[in-house]
Order: structure tokens, then sequence, then C-alpha cells
């Protein structure tokens, strides 16, 4: 009975790290960067040049130890997933996955308009999810989603936008015995839904965890259309993470639909 007791408390402890710990890294090297609009900041610092999968953020020891920076990613409806995390063996950061958006235009918008495009609008949908992963979707740790739907008068200009719903703000942390143990401390819900030039969905969670303060952390997920721009450019996000448990990821997923004309 005792060597079971001993032999089972570690093994609970595996489950309550990351599972990044274990990952096997990417192929090495990385693809040439492309044009694209994502933009990364550790610690506020933006990252320069075009960025693509595989690119590494240098980061240095402090007092022999890795830090645990900040992370804020932003970018426009071209980009759809980004993974930023811990380079294995390292402490610099690699950009894991970059994923573009190939959502195609929908067709023939103006033919289902009637005259009254104004009063009845175009409806469109984004939806942002920012989430702290390990190394397979059910080691996802926590989730923060936010999803806007707005109107617009014209197809393919934003112009004045109007008709903003809120239709998801959620924070989600995985609390499962006796692996998961992570709760919600608080779910701050920000949004405008009346702006004639910028809509948002704005969702910040706080996270902590029932065995490990160090596990704490917060995390945005932000979904914006902007009036004046074209349609998909004006759709962007940005997703935060602050104080991260160490070794894990952080996970932005962007989407955007036609939702029709009503």
């Amino acid at each position: 009975m005792f060597k079971k007791k001993y032999l089972l408390f570690p093994l609970a402890l595996l489950f309550l790290v990351p599972m990044t710990v274990f990952a096997i890294g990417e192929a090495q090297g990385a693809p040439p960067a492309q044009e694209n609009s994502l933009q990364i900041f550790i610690d506020g610092t933006p990252l320069t040049g075009p960025i693509s999968k595989g690119t590494v953020i240098p980061q240095e020891r402090v007092d022999g130890e890795c830090g645990n920076p900040s992370y804020l990613i932003q970018a426009g409806a071209d980009v759809q997933r980004v993974k930023l995390g811990p380079k294995e063996d390292s402490c610099d950061i690699e950009v894991k996955t970059l994923e573009m958006n190939e959502t195609p235009f929908p067709a023939n918008l103006e033919e289902e308009a009637s005259a009254s495009a104004y009063e009845e609008g175009y409806t469109w949908r984004v939806k942002t999810m920012a989430k702290i992963v390990g190394i397979v979707s059910i080691d996802d740790l926590t989730r923060t989603r936010s999803e806007l739907d707005v109107k617009t008068a014209s197809s393919s200009n934003t112009n004045d936008l109007f008709g903003g719903v809120i239709i998801l703000q959620q924070c989600w942390a995985h609390y499962e015995k006796p692996a998961w143990k992570y709760t919600v401390e608080r779910c701050v819900k920000t949004n405008n839904t009346t702006s004639s030039t910028k809509m948002f969905a704005k969702t910040h969670g706080y996270y902590g965890h029932e065995k490990f303060a160090s596990f704490a952390h917060d995390v945005l997920a932000n979904a914006i259309v902007r009036g004046n721009k074209s349609i998909p450019s004006a759709f962007s996000y940005e997703c935060y993470q602050n104080s991260k448990p160490i070794f894990s990821d952080l996970e932005c997923y962007f989407d955007w639909e036609y939702r029709g004309h009503e």
C-alpha cells in the first residue's frame, strides 16, 4: 500500500504540468517569411520583419533561468491561427503554428439585397479564441472566447457599422480530477455594439490553479470590426497572455463568416 500511494503522487503531478514539456520539436528549418498582417509583441517589444512558422524570437536567461514574458498577438483576417511558445530545450520563443485564413468571400451578395440595404444590412460574424495549450487538444488548460455580429450597408465596405450583437464572451478552465485543476477567478467582458467606426467584443479571463499558484495566468481575446475599410480587411483581432504556466503555449484562433442579408 505504501509503494502504490507514492507512485501515484508523481504520476498526478505529471498531468498538472502542461504537456508541451514532452512534445517533439518541429522539423528544423523554417519556411521563408511571408508578408502578412501578423504582429507579435513580447513583453511589449514588437517583433520586426515578416513572420512565418518557425520564426524564433531569441530570449536571454535571467539569473540562469528562462523568463516567462507576456505575449501579444495582433492580426487581420488573413491570419487564422497562430501558436506561440517556448522553443524546445531553449529559452527562445518560437512561432509553432501559422495558418492563413482561406475563407472565400461570398459571391453575388448584391443580388440578394433589397433597396433598403442600410436598414436591413449584411450581417457578418467575427470569432476570436485565445487558448493556453499543451501538446494535444485535451491538454487545453484555459480558453477565452469572443464572438460578435455586426451589419454593414455595403457588401464590400463597412462604411457605418450598425446592428452589433454580442454572440459569446466566455472564460473556460480545464478542471478535471485528478490531473487538471484550473479555475476561472474572473471573467471581465467589455464590448461596443453601437459605434459606427469600431465595434468589438473583448473578453479577459483570469485563471488560477487549485494546487499550484505559479500556474495562474490571464488571457485576453478581442474580436474587432472597423468602419471605413473593405471586407474582410475590416476584421481584426488580438490575443494576449500574461504569466502563463511555464512550458505552455498561447494559441490564437480567428474566423469570420457571412451570415446573410436580412
